[in-house]
């Protein structure tokens, strides 16, 4: 996480574990930590750089704004740096107040799979090409790629080839629950 016990000790954080806090975070990134301050026995294959180290966090503290909304959810790509579409980790005001639903964008997807999956938790269509993160999850596609969605009001006709909204039968209860039976066997092989 590339600091040295003298740093781990004035911030607090612990000397055998990368993200002290559990935010997602490395402590490292959370100081500020640049390629520059690296030393010979920081692994390198772990050590992430901080992309603005002038917006630091607290390497002890999950919520270092306590608006309700851990840092690495917060800085989403864990990168340090505060994005479009991310929220500032050091102002609570910013923070969607959505910890008691652990869903901040309402697209129903928790905030630890949109993580895993590589999509905004703040953003219920984090590619913006009008279908839901979640869709996207349950369909197996790219939910960075705006160029696979299939925008949640317009349903593949069978046959023809041709997009409508008018075809009820996306509608029908089984093609809700083929859904469901995709997404759920898609998460228990990512978590197997």
């Amino acid at each position: 996480d590339c600091l040295d016990d003298a740093d781990e000790y004035r911030f607090g954080t612990s000397l055998l574990n990368t993200d002290s806090d559990g935010d997602g975070l490395m402590d490292g990134l959370e100081v500020g930590r640049t390629i520059d301050d690296i030393s010979d026995d920081t692994d390198l294959s772990i050590f992430q750089e901080d992309a603005e180290p002038g917006s630091t966090t607290n390497p002890a503290d999950p919520d270092t704004d306590h608006g309700g909304i851990d840092d690495g959810d917060e800085d989403w790509n864990r990168n340090g740096q505060i994005n479009t579409s991310e929220t500032n980790p050091r102002n609570g005001e910013d923070d969607p107040h959505c910890a008691e639903k652990n869903d901040c964008d309402g697209d129903g997807l928790t905030k630890r799979e949109e993580i895993s999956f590589g999509t905004n938790p703040l953003s219920p269509d984090t590619d913006e090409g009008g279908e839901s993160d979640l869709y996207e999850f349950l369909r197996g596609s790219d939910g960075l790629d705006p160029n696979d969605d299939i925008p949640d009001n317009v349903f593949v006709v069978s046959g023809g080839g041709d997009c409508s909204t008018t075809n009820n039968s996306a509608f029908l209860p089984i093609n809700w629950i083929s859904l469901f039976l995709i997404g759920f066997f898609l998460r228990k092989t990512k978590n197997s």
